[in-house]
């Protein structure tokens, strides 16, 4: 998992902010509420074809959850496609 500043993914922080002027830095202002640092969740796993439903109009595909959602739900999948897996592959998301 990444780090910012030292500090894990999902950690709750403090902030604080001071003004600067040219002559110096004020004093730092009262710290803020606890702030959970977050980023974009990990990729899904697994991904397969559903064989089972497969027919003329339609496939369907199965995965599961990355190993985390870095504090905040999953609200929406993107599939996308392309015509081949190598290195130039462009995917199109659906």
């Amino acid at each position: 998992m990444s780090t910012l500043y030292g500090k894990q993914w999902g950690t709750s922080v403090y902030a604080s902010v001071a003004a600067v002027n040219i002559y110096g830095s004020s004093l730092n202002s009262e710290s803020s509420s606890p702030t959970v640092l977050m980023t974009n969740p990990d990729p899904p796993l697994g991904l397969t074809e559903n064989t089972s439903l497969r027919s003329f109009t339609q496939v369907s595909f199965v995965w599961v959850d990355g190993l985390s959602n870095m504090g905040a739900p999953i609200i929406d999948y993107q599939i996308s496609i392309a015509d081949g897996i190598d290195a130039n592959a462009t995917f199109s998301i659906l």
